[in-house]
Protein backbone atom coordinates (compact mmCIF):
# COMPACT_ATOMS: atom_id res chain seq x y z
CA UNK A 1 0.00 0.00 0.00
CA UNK A 2 1.32 3.42 -0.94
CA UNK A 3 2.09 6.00 1.74
CA UNK A 4 -0.59 8.43 0.55
CA UNK A 5 -3.30 5.76 0.64
CA UNK A 6 -2.14 4.60 4.07
CA UNK A 7 -2.34 8.16 5.43
CA UNK A 8 -5.84 8.53 3.99
CA UNK A 9 -6.94 5.39 5.86
CA UNK A 10 -5.23 6.67 9.02
CA UNK A 11 -7.30 9.87 8.91
CA UNK A 12 -10.56 8.23 7.84
CA UNK A 13 -12.12 7.38 11.23
CA UNK A 14 -10.96 10.45 13.15
CA UNK A 15 -13.40 12.94 14.62
CA UNK A 16 -13.81 16.05 12.42
CA UNK A 17 -11.67 18.44 14.49
CA UNK A 18 -8.92 15.84 15.04
CA UNK A 19 -8.94 15.00 11.35
CA UNK A 20 -8.73 18.69 10.41
CA UNK A 21 -5.78 19.19 12.77
CA UNK A 22 -3.91 16.20 11.33
CA UNK A 23 -4.63 17.23 7.73
CA UNK A 24 -3.25 20.71 8.43
CA UNK A 25 -0.16 19.19 10.07
CA UNK A 26 0.44 16.92 7.08
CA UNK A 27 -0.02 19.80 4.65
CA UNK A 28 2.60 21.89 6.47
CA UNK A 29 5.01 18.95 6.81
CA UNK A 30 4.66 17.94 3.15
CA UNK A 31 5.31 21.53 2.01
CA UNK A 32 8.40 21.56 4.24
CA UNK A 33 9.61 18.23 2.79
CA UNK A 34 9.08 19.53 -0.75
CA UNK A 35 11.21 22.59 0.00
CA UNK A 36 13.99 20.29 1.23
CA UNK A 37 13.67 17.75 -1.58
CA UNK A 38 12.90 14.86 0.78
CA UNK A 39 10.10 12.31 1.27
CA UNK A 40 8.53 10.50 4.21
CA UNK A 41 11.04 7.67 3.86
CA UNK A 42 14.16 9.82 3.34
CA UNK A 43 13.47 12.41 6.05
CA UNK A 44 15.84 12.20 9.02
CA UNK A 45 15.86 13.24 12.67
CA UNK A 46 17.78 16.35 11.63
CA UNK A 47 14.91 17.27 9.32
CA UNK A 48 12.48 16.76 12.20
CA UNK A 49 14.55 19.15 14.32
CA UNK A 50 14.61 21.72 11.52
CA UNK A 51 10.85 21.36 11.13
CA UNK A 52 10.34 22.03 14.84
CA UNK A 53 12.44 25.19 14.54
CA UNK A 54 10.44 26.16 11.47
CA UNK A 55 7.15 25.77 13.37
CA UNK A 56 8.32 27.91 16.29
CA UNK A 57 9.37 30.76 13.98
CA UNK A 58 6.51 30.47 11.48
CA UNK A 59 4.17 33.49 11.35
CA UNK A 60 0.47 32.68 11.07
CA UNK A 61 -2.32 34.42 9.17
CA UNK A 62 -2.96 36.73 12.13
CA UNK A 63 0.63 38.00 12.01
CA UNK A 64 1.82 36.29 15.20
CA UNK A 65 4.03 33.27 15.80
CA UNK A 66 2.46 29.94 16.70
CA UNK A 67 1.69 29.31 20.36
CA UNK A 68 3.60 26.53 22.10
CA UNK A 69 0.37 24.52 22.24
CA UNK A 70 0.10 24.60 18.44
CA UNK A 71 3.71 23.48 17.96
CA UNK A 72 3.20 20.76 20.57
CA UNK A 73 0.08 19.54 18.74
CA UNK A 74 1.81 19.47 15.32
CA UNK A 75 4.78 17.45 16.59
CA UNK A 76 2.49 15.11 18.55
CA UNK A 77 0.43 14.48 15.40
CA UNK A 78 3.52 13.69 13.35
CA UNK A 79 4.88 11.40 16.05
CA UNK A 80 1.70 9.30 15.83
CA UNK A 81 1.64 9.45 12.03
CA UNK A 82 5.24 8.24 11.77
CA UNK A 83 4.51 5.47 14.27
CA UNK A 84 1.71 4.28 11.99
CA UNK A 85 4.04 4.46 8.96
CA UNK A 86 6.72 2.59 10.90
CA UNK A 87 4.34 -0.24 11.77
CA UNK A 88 3.61 -0.61 8.04
CA UNK A 89 7.36 -0.43 7.23
CA UNK A 90 6.96 2.71 5.15
CA UNK A 91 9.73 4.44 7.12
CA UNK A 92 12.80 3.12 8.92
CA UNK A 93 12.34 5.09 12.13
CA UNK A 94 10.01 7.46 13.92
CA UNK A 95 12.07 10.58 13.41
CA UNK A 96 9.79 12.68 15.64
CA UNK A 97 10.20 10.33 18.60
CA UNK A 98 13.44 11.84 19.80
CA UNK A 99 14.57 13.61 22.99
CA UNK A 100 16.42 16.10 20.79
CA UNK A 101 13.15 17.93 20.06
CA UNK A 102 12.63 20.11 23.13
CA UNK A 103 8.93 20.89 23.31
CA UNK A 104 7.90 23.70 25.60
CA UNK A 105 4.91 23.12 27.86
CA UNK A 106 1.78 23.54 25.69
CA UNK A 107 0.19 25.95 28.17
CA UNK A 108 3.18 28.26 28.41
CA UNK A 109 3.18 31.30 26.14
CA UNK A 110 -0.50 30.75 25.42
CA UNK A 111 -2.25 33.07 23.01
CA UNK A 112 -4.32 35.80 24.60
CA UNK A 113 -7.90 35.10 25.57
CA UNK A 114 -10.50 35.75 22.93
CA UNK A 115 -11.64 39.36 23.15
CA UNK A 116 -15.33 40.25 23.25
CA UNK A 117 -17.06 42.76 21.00
CA UNK A 118 -19.73 44.99 22.49
CA UNK A 119 -23.28 45.01 21.00
CA UNK A 120 -22.68 48.65 20.02
CA UNK A 121 -19.58 47.68 18.04
CA UNK A 122 -21.39 44.79 16.36
CA UNK A 123 -24.20 47.16 15.41
CA UNK A 124 -21.72 49.52 13.75
CA UNK A 125 -20.15 46.63 11.80
CA UNK A 126 -23.55 45.43 10.57
CA UNK A 127 -24.41 48.96 9.40
CA UNK A 128 -21.29 48.99 7.24
CA UNK A 129 -22.04 49.61 3.55
CA UNK A 130 -20.30 46.84 1.56
CA UNK A 131 -18.61 47.86 -1.67
CA UNK A 132 -18.25 44.33 -3.07
CA UNK A 133 -19.85 40.89 -3.00
CA UNK A 134 -17.01 39.65 -0.79
CA UNK A 135 -17.61 42.41 1.78
CA UNK A 136 -21.37 41.77 1.80
CA UNK A 137 -20.70 38.11 2.45
CA UNK A 138 -18.29 38.95 5.27
CA UNK A 139 -20.97 41.14 6.92
CA UNK A 140 -23.50 38.29 6.61
CA UNK A 141 -21.01 35.81 8.09
CA UNK A 142 -20.39 38.12 11.06
CA UNK A 143 -24.15 38.62 11.56
CA UNK A 144 -24.82 34.86 11.43
CA UNK A 145 -22.10 33.92 13.91
CA UNK A 146 -23.16 36.63 16.34
CA UNK A 147 -26.92 36.02 16.00
CA UNK A 148 -26.59 32.33 16.83
CA UNK A 149 -23.34 32.05 18.77
CA UNK A 150 -21.95 29.90 15.95
CA UNK A 151 -18.42 28.64 15.57
CA UNK A 152 -16.93 29.74 12.26
CA UNK A 153 -16.66 26.11 11.06
CA UNK A 154 -20.38 25.66 11.74
CA UNK A 155 -21.30 28.80 9.79
CA UNK A 156 -19.09 27.83 6.84
CA UNK A 157 -20.72 24.40 6.75
CA UNK A 158 -24.18 25.87 6.11
CA UNK A 159 -26.05 25.07 2.89
CA UNK A 160 -28.65 27.28 1.25
CA UNK A 161 -31.55 25.12 2.43
CA UNK A 162 -30.23 25.10 6.02
CA UNK A 163 -31.75 28.56 6.65
CA UNK A 164 -35.30 27.94 7.81
CA UNK A 165 -38.29 29.22 9.80
CA UNK A 166 -40.27 27.10 12.23
CA UNK A 167 -44.08 26.80 12.06
CA UNK A 168 -44.28 29.69 14.53
CA UNK A 169 -41.85 31.84 12.56
CA UNK A 170 -38.64 31.29 14.55
CA UNK A 171 -35.53 31.78 12.42
CA UNK A 172 -33.06 28.90 12.72
CA UNK A 173 -30.30 27.11 10.84
CA UNK A 174 -29.62 23.41 10.56
CA UNK A 175 -26.01 22.91 11.65
CA UNK A 176 -24.38 19.93 9.98
CA UNK A 177 -20.79 20.43 11.07
CA UNK A 178 -20.94 20.81 14.86
CA UNK A 179 -18.14 20.10 17.31
CA UNK A 180 -20.06 17.06 18.58
CA UNK A 181 -20.51 15.79 15.00
CA UNK A 182 -24.32 15.91 15.27
CA UNK A 183 -27.01 17.87 13.43
CA UNK A 184 -28.50 20.73 15.47
CA UNK A 185 -31.32 23.19 14.79
CA UNK A 186 -29.83 26.44 16.09
CA UNK A 187 -32.13 29.49 16.56
CA UNK A 188 -30.89 32.87 15.35
CA UNK A 189 -31.85 36.40 16.37
CA UNK A 190 -34.70 37.54 14.06
CA UNK A 191 -32.79 40.61 12.80
CA UNK A 192 -30.28 38.30 11.11
CA UNK A 193 -32.72 37.26 8.39
CA UNK A 194 -32.25 40.45 6.36
CA UNK A 195 -28.55 39.64 6.01
CA UNK A 196 -29.20 35.98 5.21
CA UNK A 197 -31.87 36.80 2.62
CA UNK A 198 -29.42 39.06 0.74
CA UNK A 199 -26.79 36.33 0.81
CA UNK A 200 -29.28 33.72 -0.40
CA UNK A 201 -30.38 36.04 -3.23
CA UNK A 202 -26.77 36.53 -4.30
CA UNK A 203 -26.14 32.80 -4.22
CA UNK A 204 -29.22 32.25 -6.39
CA UNK A 205 -27.71 34.63 -8.95
CA UNK A 206 -24.42 32.70 -8.77
CA UNK A 207 -26.41 29.60 -9.71
CA UNK A 208 -23.62 27.27 -8.62
CA UNK A 209 -23.30 24.94 -5.64
CA UNK A 210 -25.35 24.65 -2.45
CA UNK A 211 -22.98 26.34 0.02
CA UNK A 212 -24.29 29.47 1.74
CA UNK A 213 -20.82 31.01 1.98
CA UNK A 214 -18.40 30.64 -0.91
CA UNK A 215 -15.12 32.03 -2.16
CA UNK A 216 -15.11 34.84 -4.74
CA UNK A 217 -12.39 36.37 -6.87
CA UNK A 218 -11.66 40.09 -6.61
CA UNK A 219 -13.92 40.74 -9.60
CA UNK A 220 -16.84 39.04 -7.84
CA UNK A 221 -16.73 35.85 -9.90
CA UNK A 222 -16.83 32.47 -8.19
CA UNK A 223 -13.47 31.03 -7.26
CA UNK A 224 -14.85 27.77 -5.85
CA UNK A 225 -18.07 26.63 -4.23
CA UNK A 226 -16.76 26.53 -0.68
CA UNK A 227 -14.74 28.86 1.51
CA UNK A 228 -12.01 27.64 3.86
CA UNK A 229 -11.30 28.82 7.40
CA UNK A 230 -8.22 30.79 6.38
CA UNK A 231 -10.06 32.78 3.69
CA UNK A 232 -13.04 33.43 5.98
CA UNK A 233 -10.69 34.62 8.72
CA UNK A 234 -8.96 37.01 6.33
CA UNK A 235 -12.22 38.53 5.06
CA UNK A 236 -13.86 39.02 8.46
CA UNK A 237 -10.60 40.21 10.03
CA UNK A 238 -10.29 42.89 7.35
CA UNK A 239 -13.77 44.14 8.25
CA UNK A 240 -13.07 44.09 12.00
CA UNK A 241 -9.91 46.14 11.42
CA UNK A 242 -12.01 48.79 9.69
CA UNK A 243 -13.55 49.45 13.11
CA UNK A 244 -10.28 49.37 15.06
CA UNK A 245 -10.84 45.85 16.42
CA UNK A 246 -7.23 44.75 16.09
CA UNK A 247 -7.30 42.07 18.80
CA UNK A 248 -10.50 40.35 17.69
CA UNK A 249 -11.32 37.44 15.40
CA UNK A 250 -14.19 35.18 14.30
CA UNK A 251 -14.27 33.53 17.71
CA UNK A 252 -14.90 36.94 19.29
CA UNK A 253 -18.39 36.94 17.78
CA UNK A 254 -19.40 33.67 19.42
CA UNK A 255 -17.97 34.76 22.76
CA UNK A 256 -19.71 38.13 22.50
CA UNK A 257 -23.16 36.63 21.89
CA UNK A 258 -22.71 34.34 24.90
CA UNK A 259 -21.60 37.30 27.04
CA UNK A 260 -24.72 39.24 26.03
CA UNK A 261 -26.87 36.44 27.45
CA UNK A 262 -24.84 36.29 30.67
CA UNK A 263 -25.10 40.07 31.09
CA UNK A 264 -28.88 39.73 30.92
CA UNK A 265 -28.79 37.25 33.78
CA UNK A 266 -29.75 34.19 31.72
CA UNK A 267 -28.99 31.11 33.89
CA UNK A 268 -25.96 29.04 32.88
CA UNK A 269 -27.97 25.87 32.00
CA UNK A 270 -30.14 27.86 29.58
CA UNK A 271 -27.12 29.63 28.08
CA UNK A 272 -25.43 26.25 27.70
CA UNK A 273 -28.39 25.00 25.68
CA UNK A 274 -27.97 27.94 23.30
CA UNK A 275 -24.17 27.84 23.10
CA UNK A 276 -24.09 24.03 22.80
CA UNK A 277 -21.14 23.64 25.16
CA UNK A 278 -20.67 20.06 26.24
CA UNK A 279 -21.30 20.91 29.89
CA UNK A 280 -22.12 23.80 32.19
CA UNK A 281 -18.56 23.53 33.49
CA UNK A 282 -17.23 24.28 30.00
CA UNK A 283 -19.37 27.42 29.92
CA UNK A 284 -18.37 28.42 33.45
CA UNK A 285 -15.14 30.05 32.25
CA UNK A 286 -17.15 32.61 30.27
CA UNK A 287 -19.22 33.43 33.34
CA UNK A 288 -16.22 33.56 35.68
CA UNK A 289 -14.29 35.86 33.35
CA UNK A 290 -17.26 38.22 33.00
CA UNK A 291 -18.21 38.07 36.70
CA UNK A 292 -14.66 38.57 37.98
CA UNK A 293 -14.25 41.63 35.78
CA UNK A 294 -17.61 43.33 36.27
CA UNK A 295 -17.90 42.55 40.00
CA UNK A 296 -14.28 43.20 40.82
CA UNK A 297 -13.22 44.47 44.25
CA UNK A 298 -10.80 46.88 42.56
CA UNK A 299 -13.12 49.93 42.89
CA UNK A 300 -13.00 49.44 46.67
CA UNK A 301 -9.27 50.18 46.66
CA UNK A 302 -9.23 53.90 47.38
CA UNK A 303 -6.55 56.48 48.00
CA UNK A 304 -6.23 58.35 51.28
CA UNK A 305 -7.90 61.76 51.23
Amino acid sequence: MRTKKLLKLYLKNMKPNTKRSNETTLRIWEAFMKSRGITYSTATTQHALEFHDYLTSRVGINGSKAANGTVHSRIKNLKKIYQALLSERKVKANIFHTPLIKLKHPRSNMKRRTQSITPEQVDLILKYKPTSIKERQAVCLIATMYAGGLRVSEALGLKLDDVRHSDKGTLYVNLRDTKNNTDVNQPLAPWCFKFLSKQISQRSLDNQGEDLFISYRKNGRLLRTSIDLKTAYRHTKKLLLEFGLTKHSNQSLRKSSINVLLEQGIPLPETQGFSRHKSVQALQMYFNEYNNLENSLAPKIVLAR
